[in-house]
């Protein structure tokens, strides 16, 4: 649980998920406000897709408060995590009810 880590950036999002990938499986980075997809850069280093693509164990995630997350960061997750069961997104205004409705369908299949 790092929820709040003012400091922490999608760098050391990225690190904490190619280090645990496989062994982390509740995560809490909510009201990190340097978090974000990558959406409104054109760098790699976006963290929340990083842990799409690390952090297979992963069954809890906690992204409450990560204003800049974007669908582009559900798609990701719903496609990279296959054995997330629980995911917070209070708080993010990026998001609407449509891809909401995609991760659920994502988690069914």
């Amino acid at each position: 649980d790092i929820r709040g880590a003012r400091r922490c950036t999608d760098v050391g999002i990225r690190v904490l998920g190619a280090a645990l990938g496989e062994q982390l499986q509740h995560l809490d980075i909510g009201q990190m406000h340097l978090l974000t997809d990558g959406v409104d850069r054109g760098f790699g280093f976006e963290g929340i897709l990083a842990l799409a693509r690390d952090a297979r164990a992963l069954r809890v995630l906690r992204l409450d408060g990560c204003f800049q997350v974007s669908k582009r960061s559900l798609a990701a997750l719903a496609k990279g995590l296959t054995t997330l069961q629980e995911i917070g997104l209070a708080g993010c205004p990026r998001l609407h009810a449509k891809e909401f409705g995609d991760l659920c369908k994502a988690s069914k299949d």
